[in-house]
């Protein structure tokens, strides 16, 4: 089996009401192992995407696979996948044993098998202390572990999570993040999530699917959806953004310059490959841009503008400050404290200061494309 396609989207539609698509033309192919996550906003078509390869949901065009087979005729629980969602969806009634034995019984596992595997999964959720529990005497985040548990117990060969963490408080969220994280590695098991937290995404994910209107945008690491957005809402979409619009001026191979709104004229990255007279967005993430009081302190720096301070936040780890620049009236500036944050924005709102960042820092970006 090819494991670079253990699971294939091919040429998938789907439409509610025969008219509008919610999923158009999707092709992807999911590798064996890896912690995929789809993203987007609400109504953007991930959740269908999961929905359909649960058995929920049929296709209206279009076939997917898994390691090669076509699951079309295959209903939901026999398609050995495994199942989180943000309510758990746990038995009341049952004890978290019990919870964790019921997919096991109803492959007709024999009991000294089930206990077994049921000690092993408790452990590595750390829940063997909550074994006796019944839902309602666990935390939020405690039934989520008893959720996944269930999930990967009978051993699948896919795990599906759908918005798994969205009910849960900030540290609660960002400690299971990591716990799910930690659990994938562990077991090597191939995950597709589903949420709309662009940070979630970032923190768990191999590799991120950015949808929008039913159409993926961009397919890759983390890392590079943040720093090489291959279009304007990707590069809106995820992480925090500077966002300046303007047109081609001059096309210089692989850079270009940008005319921006404000009639000023800065050096990008030229993306899309955009002629000259193209409509643009400049994609410039706040932490790469530095300020200072003189124009000197930015030697090296291949775009140079003023800016008036409009306001300064404290945030702990960093610094941000939000100036009037590019004829942008939230153009954001984050320092991190360690860089020495509170004494490079010494200045008071109102006053006028120097921004600089580094041709390779931006990208020029077609508006409208997808």
């Amino acid at each position: 089996m090819d494991n670079e396609n253990f699971v294939e989207f091919e040429n998938i539609q789907k439409s509610y009401d025969g008219e509008s698509l919610i999923v158009k033309n999707l092709n992807l192919s999911v590798k064996r192992g890896e912690f995929l996550t789809l993203l987007g906003p609400s109504g953007s078509g991930k959740t269908t995407c999961l929905l359909m390869l649960a058995g929920f949901e049929a296709p209206t065009a279009g076939n997917i696979k898994l390691e090669g087979k076509i699951l079309d005729s295959i209903p939901p629980h026999q398609r050995d996948i495994g199942l989180v969602f943000q309510n758990y969806a746990l038995f009341p009634h049952m004890t978290v044993v019990e919870n964790l034995a019921f997919p096991l019984k109803v492959r007709g596992m024999q009991k000294e098998d089930i206990d077994k595997k049921i000690d092993q999964t408790l452990d590595m959720v750390r829940l063997t202390k909550l074994r006796s529990r019944k839902p309602a005497q666990l935390s939020g985040g405690q039934q989520q572990r008893v959720a996944v548990a269930r999930a990967l117990i009978f051993d699948p060969k896919l795990v599906l999570m759908d918005e798994p963490l969205s009910a849960l408080d900030k540290n609660l969220r960002d400690q299971m993040q990591l716990e799910i994280r930690e659990i994938h590695e562990q077991v090597g098991i191939t995950i597709v999530y589903v949420t709309h937290d662009q940070a979630e995404a970032m923190t768990m994910s191999s590799r991120i699917v950015v949808f929008d209107d039913g159409i993926v945008q961009q397919v890759d690491p983390p890392t590079k959806i943040y720093e090489k957005p291959r279009s304007a809402f990707v590069a809106q979409f995820v992480g925090e953004n500077n966002c300046l619009d303007g047109i081609v001026d001059k096309v210089n191979g692989q850079t270009c310059t940008v005319e921006l709104l404000s009639g000023e004229k800065i050096q990008t990255k030229n993306s899309d490959n955009s002629p000259k007279g193209t409509q643009v967005l400049v994609s410039l993430r706040p932490e790469r841009v530095k300020i200072t009081k003189s124009e000197k302190g930015l030697d090296g720096c291949g775009n140079i503008v003023r800016g008036k301070l409009k306001e300064k936040i404290f945030l702990g780890d960093k610094m941000r400050a939000r100036f009037n620049a590019c004829q942008k009236e939230n153009f954001v500036v984050n320092v991190t404290n360690k860089e020495g944050g509170e004494k490079a924005i010494e200045t008071e709102p109102g006053q006028e200061m120097w921004l600089g960042w580094s041709v390779d820092d931006c990208c020029a970006l077609q508006k409208g494309k997808k």
